[in-house]
């Protein structure tokens, strides 16, 4: 009998541990303010290439960046956002230059300013050494793609 106890305490531990790592997993997706859709997660890309996101709030402006992964290297502004529509957006990025050699490895992210004023102080083709603090600009999970 204590050994069926046991069983289903730890059947039931683990049912409970596992539903609340999804509800995390899940709460933490809701969570986020913005996301990339396009290109996706591995995906290849060519030296100016679109990015797509979306915003899932009605405050703020999105700024886009992206990091070469070679290296110690900044992360780069990218052109600004003009409009958004229903928070969908899109801006033609730029991925390493001419002498960039396929393969190499890049991280999107966008980071969520107060303003379209404050998101545009940031300017294109300027390198940030660290993303500001998420405190300040709550940002979309990175995404990794490879120059074509």
């Amino acid at each position: 009998m204590a050994v069926c106890h046991r069983v289903l305490l730890f059947v039931v531990c683990a049912f409970v541990l596992t539903n609340s790592a999804d509800t995390t997993a899940q709460e933490k997706k809701k969570e986020a303010v913005a996301a990339i859709t396009a290109p996706k997660d591995g995906g290849k890309v060519d030296q100016t290439d679109q990015v797509e996101g979306k915003l899932n709030t009605t405050e703020g402006w999105p700024v886009v960046v992206i990091k070469p992964l070679v290296g110690i290297e900044p992360w780069w502004v990218q052109p600004p956002v003009e409009e958004l529509k229903d928070g969908e957006f899109s801006i033609q990025a730029h991925f390493g230059n001419e002498e960039t050699k396929p393969g190499t490895k890049f991280r999107v992210m966008i980071f969520v300013a107060k303003s379209k004023t404050d998101a545009h102080s940031y300017k294109a083709n300027t390198t940030l050494k660290a993303l500001p603090p998420e405190s300040k600009h709550p940002r979309s999970e990175p995404v990794e793609v490879e120059r074509k």
